[in-house]
């Protein structure tokens, strides 16, 4: 079953998510063929304790923004063309954000801890069979050591982005420590989250706190239906 996500865009039984279909795919207006990605839901026996192996619906939310264009306009957040950013995935789970981007010509690689590494591999053949080209790497919230690895393979980027991964049972802290890590300094880099809200304020407050003490800017809306309940954050550097 598809469900409409915005114009030219739908994705396969999004709200509500359909977690146990093994492939999903991702349409829009910009692409010639739909992205394909796997999933392994509760029903598989390679399913992800803590939900990282299946589909939810801030991604295609936040995918459809990126896709759509920073305020309708063409281009990524902070204005760049596509084919001039670098961009990484934090907490990517299937990958779908950040194969998107790569899917409208940035450079991309997708991260996300050990245990979630072998899907994005998986992911990262299906999507190199449809011609979009991403990098996989291991990032532990917070570890100096993967921090370093992806720095010297990659440099910094000019776009993060996450979705679903602002929650005050995670380890936040550490989350924005890697984000400020892999940054670049620039006055057109964005951090970009998205996320559902779970009755839980606490965890995007505390996040904030701690973009404003490392001299960060946000702004934030709701993205797509209000009923919802998924907003997105852009944070960007006061430089």
């Amino acid at each position: 079953m598809e469900v409409a996500d915005g114009p030219g865009c739908t994705a396969k039984e999004i709200h509500g998510c359909d977690q146990r279909a093994p492939l999903i795919e991702f349409h829009h207006a910009s692409f010639q063929r739909p992205l394909r990605l796997e999933q392994r839901g509760a029903t598989s026996e390679s399913f992800v304790q803590g939900t990282s192996s299946v589909l939810w619906p801030a991604a295609t939310k936040l995918a459809t923004y990126l896709c759509d264009g920073d305020d309708g306009r063409p281009g990524a957040p902070g204005g760049r063309p596509w084919a001039a950013l670098s961009v990484l995935e934090v907490g990517a789970g299937l990958g779908l954000v950040g194969a998107a981007c790569a899917a409208l010509g940035a450079k991309v690689v997708l991260t996300d801890c050990g245990v979630a590494v072998p899907l994005l591999k998986r992911n990262q053949e299906l999507l190199a069979a449809d011609s979009v080209n991403v990098e996989v790497c291991q990032l532990d919230w917070g570890s100096k050591s993967d921090e370093s690895a992806i720095l010297k393979e990659h440099g910094q980027f000019e776009l993060i982005v996450g979705s679903d991964i602002i929650l005050s049972s995670f380890d936040l802290d550490k989350l924005f420590s890697s984000c400020y890590a892999l940054l670049a300094r620039s006055p057109e880099a964005r951090l970009v989250l998205a996320f559902e809200f779970r009755e839980d304020w606490e965890g995007i407050s505390n996040f904030i706190g701690w973009a404003e003490e490392a001299q960060m800017e946000v702004q934030h809306q709701e993205l797509g239906d209000p009923d919802d309940e998924i907003y997105l954050y852009i944070f960007r550097w006061i430089l």
